[in-house]
Parts: structure tokens; sequence; C-alpha cells
């Protein structure tokens, strides 16, 4: 998912579609745009938030709750 950190030709999805989003959207001066980012774990039927700072540390204990809408 994250690739390389050393060498950018071998990096991963998540930072080239980061890329892409940010290049997509520089230009755009007559809009407001405004991007947020969610990273969650889905392990044995939980999902974890991974950038919840629950309990002081990132990826805190706390699991969310699976919906069916």
């Amino acid at each position: 998912m994250t690739g390389s950190s050393t060498q950018f030709k071998y990096r991963g999805m998540l930072p080239r579609a980061i890329s892409h989003l940010y290049a997509l959207t520089s230009n755009r001066f007559d809009q407001a745009i405004t991007i947020r980012v969610s990273y969650a774990e889905i392990y044995n039927e939980q999902i974890k938030d991974l950038l919840n700072k629950a309990s002081g540390s990132i990826g805190g204990d706390q699991n969310l709750q699976i919906t069916d809408d």
C-alpha cells in the first residue's frame, strides 16, 4: 500500500493517489476544496481507525462499529 520510502519510483498506491489528488486540486483557485483522510485497518471482522489518538498514541484501542445501510 505505501511502497518504498527510499526510492520514489517504487512508491505505493497511497502516495500515488494522494499525489494525484493534490495535482488535480492545485490549480482550482475558484473553488474551496477540503481534503480529509482516514486510515483504517480491517482485520478479523474488526475495523480500527489507525489515526485515532484515543489512548494518547496513534492507533488507539477503540474499534469502530460495523454497520449496514
